[in-house]
């Protein structure tokens, strides 16, 4: 009888990132085919993920920070906006505006723990966008939707804008506001310069430029670099406007990635970024190059919302999760995607339908509003490996690889470094086998002894903090 020959290996596992753009099965060890509520830092698995309650400053040179309330449980938060406004005196006065499910809008002080103020004889049902104004030297700000007539906040006084169309989205540029509004005769319409409430057409002040073409409706609008840039379902436009209208000059700048989606399209520093069929995409002004090819698959596009601060990208969206981090909610993650060193990470377990990004001379935040189970609260990224108060579920899965050849292998053991408690999973074929490790400074040792064609790790924990070293496996080939 012939011996078997045996060919003893050590195989590292993990930590470089998430793959997703290639089969499982031609993935390296080096890298995830899923990860949720974990981060990759220095080839370490670590948890740099989470959201807080959402806090505020308190003016110069306090550097504490206050929750913002939570509302009573019957009010629901649909949208946030942050509104700067300069009293007469000159003091930097920032609040965050929210509106509530039932149109209703509401305010609360940036840099005091003061509580929520209704703004009266306002209601907004549709989806609003909002941008702040200098207006006869005080802030505004517009609130748009498609749903309803334009208004504008000044202090805590709401004003109609009566004569100015319905905005699907608007933005401020050369001193004009610019807004598009879609339906038979979808137009990009502009206000008199220095004032966003004459919407008057004629050749000196308002008026609006009309297209004809099949791009579909008019998403979004966009100021940068100097152009205003017009986002439609399959198409970016440029115009160039500044001074007397009639020197206007639009330009179709690109029509080639599919149908981008409006909520996803965010101003981060000098592109931007939006996602459409195809993926995800970042536009300089003039060429447009897909990105995060590692991207998980976003399921119902036209909900996944966008936002971006600190060189990350964030898409709140629904993608396939782990079936324990599932939500009820519109969406189930946020996908955050680093533009400098071009990773990918996954938040999962929570339903965010809406960002605003709110700066302050006393720092930068991002709040989240949630669509079911924290509708009534405001959250902010954070780096907390928590949700609000609870440890959120982390997940870590190797591909399932049969380690270049289709021959049997067996892994005789797996060495961890572990900084935190944790359960590893060891998939064998169809088998699974758990073990439980706590936290150590030195590695540990798991002796697995199982046999099979294909193996694969998971890493679980619910700890609040997370800290692992590559894994590696040693394993017997057959030759």
């Amino acid at each position: 009888m012939n011996a078997i020959g045996v060919e003893k290996r050590r195989v590292k596992i993990g930590f470089k990132g998430i793959v997703n753009s290639v089969d499982e099965s031609q993935i390296d060890y080096a890298f995830a085919s899923k990860a949720f509520n974990v981060s990759f830092e220095k080839n370490m698995l670590a948890s740099s993920l989470g959201i807080d309650n959402a806090a505020g400053y308190y003016a110069y040179p306090n550097r504490s920070r206050h929750d913002f309330l939570e509302l009573a449980s019957s009010k629901e938060i649909k949208n946030a906006f942050h509104y700067l406004y300069n009293s007469s005196v000159g003091v930097p006065d920032y609040r965050l505006v929210i509106q509530l499910k039932d149109g209703t809008i509401w305010y609360t002080k940036v840099l005091s723990s003061a509580g929520w103020v209704q703004i009266p004889d306002l209601t907004i049902s549709g989806d609003v966008e909002a941008v702040n104004y200098r207006y006869n030297c005080e802030d505004i700000l517009l609130l748009a939707t498609e749903d309803a007539k334009l208004y504008y906040l000044k202090d805590n006084v709401a004003y109609a804008c009566n004569d100015a169309p319905r905005f699907a989205s608007l933005t401020v540029h050369s001193e004009r506001v610019f807004g598009c509004v879609n339906g038979a005769r979808p137009r990009l319409w502009f206000s008199d310069d220095f004032d966003p409430t004459d919407w008057d057409v004629n050749d000196q002040d308002a008026g609006f430029i009309e297209f004809a073409d099949e791009c579909g409706d008019l998403v979004k609008v966009i100021s940068f670099l100097g152009y205003l840039y017009v986002f439609r379902d399959y198409g970016i436009f440029r115009l160039t406007a500044y001074g007397d209208q009639s020197g206007f000059v639009m330009k179709k700048v690109f029509t080639d990635t599919g149908r981008i989606y409006k909520r996803s399209i965010v101003l981060c520093g000098d592109r931007i970024i939006f996602l459409a069929d195809e993926g995800l995409f970042a536009f300089d002004g003039y060429d447009v190059v897909r990105i995060a090819k590692e991207l998980p698959a976003v399921q119902n596009k036209d909900e996944a919302v966008g936002a971006y601060l600190d060189k990350r990208y964030y898409l709140a969206c629904k993608t396939d999760v782990d079936t324990s981090l599932q939500t009820t909610g519109l969406n189930n993650a946020i996908i955050v995607y680093d533009v400098f060193e071009k990773s990918v990470c996954v938040l999962a377990g929570l339903d965010v339908r809406a960002f605003c990004d709110m700066k302050t001379h006393s720092g930068a935040t991002l709040v989240c509003v949630f669509d079911t189970v924290y509708k009534n609260k405001l959250g902010m990224l954070s780096t907390s490996g928590k949700i609000f108060a609870s440890n959120l579920k982390k997940i870590y899965a190797s591909p399932l690889s049969d380690m270049g050849t289709p021959s049997q292998k067996t892994l005789r053991e797996l060495v961890v470094k572990t900084a935190h408690a944790i359960t590893v999973k060891v998939k064998v074929d169809g088998d699974t086998y758990t073990y439980a490790l706590s936290g150590s400074d030195a590695p540990q040792r798991i002796f697995v002894d199982k046999c099979g064609q294909r193996i694969g790790v998971v890493v679980e924990s619910t700890a609040q903090n997370l800290k692992i070293a590559p894994m590696t496996a040693v394993v017997d080939f057959m030759k």
